[in-house]
């Protein structure tokens, strides 16, 4: 059986991508940009490209491993949750919510980005980190470069791409 899906990427950049994948017989056979996706408008990026390829690649990590004196050890998720439970549970008595670092780098920001922040609000709070450590590099240096952080809409990136070969107009 053959079905398609839409689906956003996970990589979790500005545009947060739609792809419409194609599912045979649980695998997919063909992943697409959303031609009516008003940003990428249908253009699917290198990254975005290899995600059929990184799900089913054979030494995809597929279950939950824990560190022992051999090495890496499968484990199930039922047992994954209690220790991480147990963790939380310990850390927070001890020292408090605030004792948990929250950490997370924005891409889209939105709501799939966001998760964890409902559950730490529910545990009772977190410590959270202002900035990112690529963003505030990526910001300092257009400061060297330019003198202050610029960006343009991104819907203008379309005019950035143009080249000109072999009298075909071609956009990246």
């Amino acid at each position: 059986m053959t079905n398609q899906f839409f689906v956003s990427c996970p990589m979790d950049c500005f545009d947060l991508c739609r792809f419409i994948v194609t599912v045979k017989n649980n695998k997919i056979v063909h992943l697409k940009g959303d031609p009516d996706h008003p940003l990428t408008q249908g253009v699917v990026c290198a990254k975005a490209r290899q995600l059929a390829a990184r799900v089913t690649h054979p030494k995809r990590i597929i279950s939950p491993l824990i560190r022992s004196s051999n090495g890496f050890e499968p484990i199930g998720y039922d047992r994954v949750f209690d220790l991480l439970a147990q963790k939380l549970t310990d850390l927070k008595k001890e020292f408090g919510p605030q004792a948990v670092l929250n950490y997370t780098s924005d891409g889209y920001g939105g709501v799939k980005n966001k998760i964890q922040n409902i559950f730490f609000n529910h545990f009772g709070g977190d410590t959270r980190a202002t900035g990112s450590l690529c963003w505030s590099a990526g910001l300092k240096a257009q400061d060297y470069d330019f003198g202050k952080a610029m960006a343009s809409h991104p819907l203008d990136l379309l005019n950035s791409a143009e080249c000109v070969n072999d009298n075909e107009t071609l956009y990246a």
